[in-house]
């Protein structure tokens, strides 16, 4: 039987060199600074020309924009699998907080790459996916604190939104205190009493 014509697309030569471009980049950006990675040290490492490259990605600030479109939608799959289990509010809650973790651990090129995209002072295409990302995950949480505190499981005193901010930047600050040390292990290591704050004293009910 003859595949779809989707996945018959999805595992085209030109996917996969697209996919093998993001692999790329986020394997150098977990060691070097995003601004060194150049698209010859890209197509090197792929066995390409640089021209060969500018056929998938018409320049470099088109590859950045769809590798942060890959890490998106693997992130937002993972909040979704989260979801799927059908668990209380507060244990999907933890699961997007830990899985969020995991796969900053698994990927630690992309907070450099994001971090370094967001420093640029031009706007561009990339930062778009992000704010759109933060967006819509500030949106998600905060919808599953209100069903949180519709079940009682969470305490009916906080602002879902404001809540939500904070979950968020509690995943960014441990990101950042492990990229100043320089140790990916970081974010595991320190993960405990940060989620303990954040579930046992500020979203659980007394």
């Amino acid at each position: 039987m003859p595949e779809p014509a989707s996945r018959s697309r999805d595992r085209s030569p030109g996917n996969r060199r697209r996919e093998q471009a993001i692999r790329v980049v986020l394997d150098l950006a977990a060691g070097d600074s995003p601004d060194r990675i150049t698209t010859a040290r890209i197509s090197e490492a792929m066995g390409l020309s640089s021209g060969a490259l500018f056929r998938h990605f018409p320049d470099k600030d088109a590859l950045w924009e769809t590798a942060l479109r890959w890490v998106t939608s693997q992130l937002d799959a993972s909040f979704a699998r989260c979801e799927a289990d059908d668990e209380s509010p507060l244990a999907v809650l933890r699961a997007i907080f830990d899985g969020h973790l995991d796969f900053v651990h698994a990927h630690p090129g992309v907070p450099r790459l994001i971090f370094a995209e967001l420093q640029r002072p031009d706007d561009t295409a990339a930062k778009q996916v992000v704010r759109d990302f933060l967006k819509a995950y500030a949106k998600r949480l905060a919808g599953w604190i209100r069903r949180g505190q519709a079940a009682g499981e969470i305490t009916a005193e906080i602002d879902p939104p404001a809540v939500a901010a904070l979950f968020i930047g509690s995943v960014q600050g441990l990101v950042m205190q492990s990229l100043l040390a320089a140790d990916p292990d970081r974010l595991r290591k320190a993960a405990p009493g940060i989620r303990k704050l954040l579930f046992e004293r500020t979203l659980a009910t007394p």
